[in-house]
């Protein structure tokens, strides 16, 4: 008996492994059996396999009836077999309110009523149960495990968005900074924007290195928009707190605490689509026209100060940035200075101190000629751990378009990679409404003629303009030295130049730099112009690695 033990061992072993190379769980898990007298544990063998599945990005996911990529380990299976959902899923694919109440709990906002919901952490991301909140929605959540199917149903139960919401009712707004004479407004508004997605979680970003950081002539009169922001959070500058605010100052490096992966653009047009976004992601940069010169619109005829509420409604072009942080329809036409044809405001934070408006709010008319323009939301603000390297030669970000006169267009950058690595994604400007992308990838490039041995791997079309990361199929290894090319097939329908890229606008963009980038452009995807040479810029076009794992 003593020479059968190691047999029986390597049996089991065998066996363990052709269990999870089959995986058969069914619909509810199915049960640990014993096998030749012994058991596997439960604590044991759930998490390996519950690692596989995640691991490999094996879920099929739809949600009301509709399929939808499986990116971000947004669903998740853990430990203890339950289906997991991140809160940016709940937000994205469920339109709900949904943000943290401490380091333990979320709040989930559904129809009016506050549910308090445990926060459970795996693999450093946070996760709420789905039978928890199909219990406050009346969603139902149906598992195969035979398929790898997860299939949520709203059953017509979506939320409705309130009449009225205030983001400081839930704390999630940062007292009002004053940004004295300097024409920085565009890096307050951004960064309360930013703060209030993360709040009532510690949220302390720092104005200053967004000020000196974002790719342009830095200073407090440098002037400035929603773009520098972006170019500053999107290429990881930033954002630092503020506690370490002097020593990046001072020329050394500060690791940032947060990553913006996706973000969000809309107009004046968009009021409905601004509301759902104050909802679910929190602050929105917008820009109006302030009629005055100074800092206080107290002497404006546009502003009634007994109401602290602001309605212009000329033709100028906006010159100022705010932050939205709330909504009220029913806010009375009545409390303007001037006549206004319906009733509906944004509830608003300035930049100009506690001392102006309500301790630096005011409301701003729906119909108001500029609010909701240049509006960006940070609906995507990840740990800076779940992507460990970024590749990308646009510091100073989107700055124009490129194109052939026609709605799509294809677009390669090429990069080394620095060591050995696994491609996990790439990031793009979908520069409006209702872009479809496809992604290309090829390895080991060599000169254009190898760009059309490009391999598929992502597609995605977007609702709204803006920035956007796109998760692979599947991640990609990538050898130490490797070149490889990223390539996008991009459609923007009404655009003729579809492609976004950085250029030296003027002399205030000191990092543009076209020596640091290989960019191709292409009409049909066989004929490469060399964007660098085309163009004098460099396509916005970046690629997310992680480490490989020891």
């Amino acid at each position: 008996m003593k020479e059968a033990k190691p047999y029986i061992i390597c049996g089991a072993v065998v066996l363990l492994l052709l269990c999870l190379k089959l995986n058969t769980w069914s619909a509810s898990f199915g049960s640990i059996e014993e096998f030749r007298g012994a058991t596997l544990q439960e604590d044991i063998f759930y998490p390996l396999m519950a690692k596989s599945i995640n691991k490999d990005k094996r879920l099929a996911i739809k949600v009301d009836g509709a399929a939808i990529p499986n990116q971000f380990d947004e669903i998740h299976i853990g430990k203890d077999k339950k289906v997991l959902l991140s809160l940016d899923f709940l937000r994205d694919r469920l339109n709900l309110c949904a943000f943290y109440k401490d380091d333990d709990n979320a709040i989930l906002l559904y129809n009016g009523k506050e549910s308090k919901v445990d926060l459970i952490t795996e693999d450093n991301i946070d996760y709420v149960r789905a039978d928890k909140v199909c219990e406050i929605t009346g969603f139902t959540c149906d598992v195969n495990m035979d398929t790898y199917e997860v299939s949520i149903n709203s059953n017509s139960n979506r939320s409705v968005l309130p009449s009225k919401f205030d983001l400081r009712d839930y704390n999630r707004v940062a007292p009002a900074m004053n940004q004295g004479n300097a024409t920085t407004c565009w890096a307050f508004a951004s960064i309360l924007a930013l703060e209030s997605g993360v709040m009532p979680r510690t949220a302390d970003y720092d104005v200053d290195a967004m000020i000196e950081f974002n790719g342009e002539v830095s200073g407090d009169n440098a002037g400035g928009a929603f773009t520098n922001a972006l170019a500053y959070l999107l290429s990881w500058s930033g954002p630092v707190n503020s506690s370490s605010s002097a020593v990046k100052l001072s020329g050394n490096d500060v690791d940032e605490v947060k990553h913006v992966q996706e973000t969000k653009f809309y107009t004046h047009n968009d009021i409905n689509d601004i509301k759902q976004a104050v909802y679910r992601y929190g602050g929105v940069s917008t820009s109006i026209y302030a009629n005055v010169s100074t800092t206080n619109l107290n002497k404006s005829s546009y502003y009634n100060a007994s109401t602290n509420s602001y309605c212009y409604d000329g033709n100028n072009e906006p010159n100022h940035e705010i932050t939205i942080i709330g909504f009220d329809d029913n806010y009375p036409a009545s409390n303007f200075g001037v006549y206004v044809p319906g009733d509906g405001a944004f509830i608003c934070q300035n930049s100009w101190g506690k001392d102006f408006g309500n301790s630096g709010v005011f409301y701003v008319s729906y119909y108001d000629t500029n609010v909701g323009s240049q509006a960006v939301s940070y609906s995507r603000i990840m740990a800076p751990s779940y992507y460990d390297n970024i590749y990308q030669s646009d510091l100073c970000g989107w700055k124009g378009q490129l194109g052939y006169g026609q709605s799509n267009a294809m677009a390669a950058n090429v990069y080394t990679a620095r060591q050995g690595e696994m491609l996990r994604a790439v990031g793009l400007y979908a520069i409006d409404k209702n872009a479809s992308v496809t992604v290309y990838l090829v390895r080991n490039y060599d000169g254009t003629s190898s760009l059309k041995e490009r391999e598929q791997v992502a597609a995605r079309t977007f609702n709204e303009a803006g920035f956007y990361t796109i998760e692979l199929d599947h991640p990609i290894e990538l050898q130490s030295g490797e070149k490889f090319a990223i390539i996008i097939d991009i459609k923007v329908p009404g655009s003729v130049r579809p492609v976004a890229m950085e250029y030296k606008v003027s002399d205030s963009d000191i990092n543009v730099n076209v020596k640091d980038g290989e960019g191709y452009i292409s009409k049909d995807g066989m004929n490469w112009e060399s964007v660098e040479e085309k163009a004098n810029g460099n396509l916005c076009l970046k690629a997310y690695t992680t480490d490989v794992e020891e």
